[in-house]
C-alpha cells in the first residue's frame, strides 16, 4: 500500500517542528453548505424580533412535537 505522504516527505516537516495531523479532501463539485442545510439567507444578527420570535402558538407546536 502506497501512502500519499511517505516518511521521506515528512522528514523536512519534522526538522521544522511541523507535524502532519491529517488529510483534507476538497470536492470541487460539492454543494454549498448553506444551500445543503437550507439555511436562512440573512445572518441571524441582522434579523429583527419579528423574524426571530414566531409567537407563543408556534412555540407551543414545536414543544408539543418534542414531547
Amino acid at each position: 500500500m502506497k501512502l500519499s505522504i511517505d516518511a521521506q516527505e515528512q522528514l523536512p516537516r519534522r526538522v521544522k517542528g511541523e507535524v502532519l495531523t491529517g488529510l483534507l479532501y476538497l470536492a470541487p463539485d460539492a454543494e454549498d453548505l448553506h444551500a445543503h442545510l437550507n439555511a436562512y439567507a440573512v445572518p441571524f444578527n441582522k434579523l429583527g424580533e419579528k423574524d426571530l420570535c414566531l409567537g407563543a402558538g408556534m412555540l407551543e407546536k414545536i414543544n408539543a412535537s418534542l414531547r
